[in-house]
């Protein structure tokens, strides 16, 4: 059986991100303001029934990838693997995990719906 010491854990993350700090901070403002663009379709929320299903779709194909993509990079990076700016993308290269990542989100969006 795997025995997990948090302050092991712990003290590794803190030492793998001070490593990457400013990769990590960078491209997760980054994956914010790519986010914050695809929620700027909600303006469109305004138009009855069409508006809110974009608003919709967009929450779910992009912000829902997206949040994978940035917790690949902190894995990553706590992994001790250099990190790149592919990794921002690497739920919409590789498809498999953007199918995952989709369906994940879309049954988030339902869930918090009902």
């Amino acid at each position: 059986m795997v025995e997990f010491r948090r302050k092991e854990i712990k003290e590794k993350a803190k030492a793998e991100f001070k490593n990457q700090y400013w990769p990590l901070v960078g491209y997760s403002v980054l994956v914010v303001i790519i986010a914050a663009a695809a929620g700027s379709v909600c303006g469109l929320a305004a138009i009855p029934v069409v508006g809110q299903l974009l608003s919709i779709a967009a929450s779910i194909c992009f912000v829902g990838p997206f949040s994978v993509a940035v917790n690949w990079m902190y894995y990553r990076a706590y992994k001790g693997e250099q990190i790149d700016i592919k990794d921002m993308f690497v739920t919409f290269t590789n498809g498999d995990l953007w199918k995952k990542a989709l369906l994940t989100s879309f049954l988030v969006s339902l869930y918090t719906a009902l």
